[in-house]
């Protein structure tokens, strides 16, 4: 039987990495949720669809003068002078987009393959001395930490602050 931890099930996620020829070591159950962690400390634009809902999605991504747009909807000429323009929402406001669901299943593969997707972030160390110990640290600095391309591309079309809008105008 199938356990959902977030946004998607245990047997989601072994079917989204058998499909990519990856085999899971670990506990799917305690993978999903360490991903699940991360995927909600991120900043997201819009809104929860429900205030007091536990998860950060669903969201209202996309909205109109007139009230909430979900997917598919056009409006053109419909709108007060002033907004006449065709509007396109590609996210129902209701359910969880498929991007979301895929970034849960990618964070718990990394977690599998020994990555921490919220590592603990240091000075850089500029120099060390074995002999009577001594480290010397990079001046304004932080030491580096890995960067998971995957996972942020596919988050990046909802993230505020982001640079991109997860609708079209």
């Amino acid at each position: 039987m199938a356990t959902t931890v977030g946004y998607v099930t245990d047997d989601d996620l072994t079917a989204y990495a058998t499909a990519r020829g990856i085999t899971l070591t670990g506990d799917k159950l305690v993978l999903l949720t360490k991903s699940l962690d991360y995927i909600e400390t991120r900043s997201y634009i819009g809104t929860k669809t429900i205030v007091t809902q536990t998860l950060q999605w669903p969201r209202t991504l996309c909205s109109s003068p007139y009230g909430q747009l979900t997917s598919n909807y056009y409006a053109l000429n419909s709108f007060p002078q002033g907004y006449n323009t065709i509007q396109q929402c590609q996210y129902d406001n209701e359910t969880v987009p498929t991007e979301i669901k895929n970034a849960q299943m990618i964070g718990a593969i990394l977690i599998d393959q020994g990555y921490n997707l919220q590592p603990t972030i240091g000075q850089s160390v500029k120099r060390e001395k074995m002999d009577v110990i001594e480290v010397e640290y990079q001046d304004n600095s932080v030491s580096g930490s890995n960067q998971f391309r995957a996972l942020n591309d596919i988050l990046r079309p909802f993230l505020a602050n982001s640079g991109m809008k997860a609708y079209r105008v």
